[in-house]
C-alpha cells in the first residue's frame, strides 16, 4: 500500500468525520432554535393570556358597578333623561367604554343608552345576537362573541349582565357595555390596512380646487377613523365623529350637530354616504339634500327612503355639484 492510498483513505475518512459533524451541529442548531422558539411562543402566549385576562377582569369590574347601582336604586329608571344623564357621566369617565345602555324590550323605552340613542320601529333588540346569548346563558353574564357593528363598520365585543331589582328580584334588562376593536394594534390585526377608493382622492382634489368646504362624519370612535385616515394619507378640516358628538346617526342630533359647528347652510349642503338609513334618511330628516353612493349597483329602486342622487362613484359629484345641487 503506497502514501498516496493512505493519503487518500485518510482524506476521506476526515470527510466522513465533518460530514457527521456538520449534521450534528446542523441538528443542534436547528433543535436549539426550536426549543428557544417554542419557549418564547409560550412566553408570549402565557403574557397575552395573562394580559387578557386582566382586560377582561377590569371591564367585568365596570360592568358589576353599573349593574349594581341600578339593581339598588331601579326608581332611577322611571327618569329617563336622568338615567340617561347618569349612564354618560359615568362612561364618559372611561375612555374604553364606547357606550352603555340597558335593554328590555318590556320597557317604554326598550334601549336607554348613554347617548340618548333610541332604535326606532324595526329594530328590536331582542333580535340582537348578544342579547339572544346572555337570555339563553346558563350564567348571569357573557362576553359576546365578536360581530360586525353596523353603524360603525367595526367589530365590537359586548359585556352584558342580567340585571334584576334587589329588593324584588323582578327583571329589569340586561346591561351591556361595548368596547370597540379600535385599539391601532388590533385594528391592524383585525382589519389590515382599509384601503381608501381612487375616486376619494379625485374628488377631494375637485373640491379644494373648487373652493368647497366639505366634512367627514362618521358613527366611529377618534382612534379607528383617524388610524384608517392616517393610513390612507388623508386630512380633513373638518371631523365629526359619534365618540365627539355623543350621538348617533342617524338620530337628527347627528346631522344638525355638524351644521352647527361648521355655520353651514342646510340649503348648501349635500350629505354622501352608502347607508339609506344612515346617510340618506337620517340627513334628508333635517332638511338635507343627499347622495347615496352604490358602488356594487345593489339598488334597482325605491319605496319610501329615496335619495336626491344615486351615484356609483364619488367622481360623479362634480356634475351634482356644478348643476347646483
Amino acid at each position: 500500500m503506497n502514501d498516496a492510498t493512505l493519503s487518500s483513505r485518510f482524506m476521506a475518512i476526515i470527510l466522513s468525520l465533518l460530514s457527521i459533524v456538520t449534521v450534528i451541529c446542523v441538528y443542534i442548531n436547528y433543535t436549539t432554535t426550536i426549543n428557544y422558539g417554542s419557549g418564547q411562543m409560550q412566553r408570549n402566549a402565557a403574557n397575552y393570556e395573562y394580559q387578557l385576562s386582566e382586560w377582561i377582569n377590569t371591564q367585568k369590574s365596570l360592568l358589576d358597578m353599573f349593574c349594581s347601582n341600578i339593581s339598588t336604586n331601579p326608581d332611577k329608571l322611571n327618569d329617563y333623561n336622568g338615567i340617561v344623564g347618569y349612564l354618560d357621566r359615568i362612561t364618559k369617565q372611561f375612555p374604553e367604554i364606547s357606550a352603555s345602555y340597558l335593554a328590555n324590550p318590556d320597557m317604554e323605552h326598550t334601549v336607554i343608552m348613554n347617548t340618548g340613542w333610541e332604535p326606532d320601529e324595526d329594530w328590536h333588540v331582542e333580535e340582537r345576537d348578544w342579547y339572544k346569548e346572555l337570555m339563553a346563558s346558563e350564567n348571569d353574564w357573557i362576553i359576546s362573541s365578536p360581530y360586525l357593528d353596523e353603524q360603525t363598520g367595526f367589530y365590537c365585543v359586548t359585556f352584558a349582565k342580567r340585571v334584576y331589582n334587589e329588593t324584588t328580584g323582578e327583571f329589569l334588562g340586561n346591561f351591556g357595555i361595548d368596547f370597540y376593536a379600535e385599539v391601532r394594534p388590533m385594528t391592524d390585526v383585525l382589519f389590515g390596512k382599509r384601503n381608501a377608493f381612487p375616486d376619494t382622492y379625485e374628488i377631494l382634489a375637485y373640491l379644494d380646487r373648487a373652493g368647497i368646504e366639505y366634512a367627514i362624519g362618521s358613527t366611529t370612535d377618534n382612534d379607528s377613523l383617524m388610524h384608517c385616515l392616517e393610513q390612507n394619507h388623508l386630512s380633513f378640516r373638518y371631523i365629526f365623529t359619534s365618540e365627539d358628538m355623543r350621538v348617533y346617526k342617524p338620530s337628527p342630533a347627528f346631522y344638525t350637530t355638524i351644521l352647527e359647528r361648521t355655520g353651514w347652510l342646510t340649503s348648501e349642503c349635500l350629505f354622501v354616504g352608502d347607508s339609506l338609513t344612515d346617510d340618506v334618511e337620517g340627513p334628508q330628516s333635517v332638511g338635507m339634500k343627499a347622495a347615496l353612493i352604490d358602488r356594487k349597483r345593489k339598488y334597482k329602486s325605491f319605496t319610501s327612503v329615496r335619495p336626491d342622487h344615486l351615484i356609483h362613484s364619488l367622481t360623479e359629484l362634480s356634475e351634482i355639484i356644478q348643476s347646483g345641487i
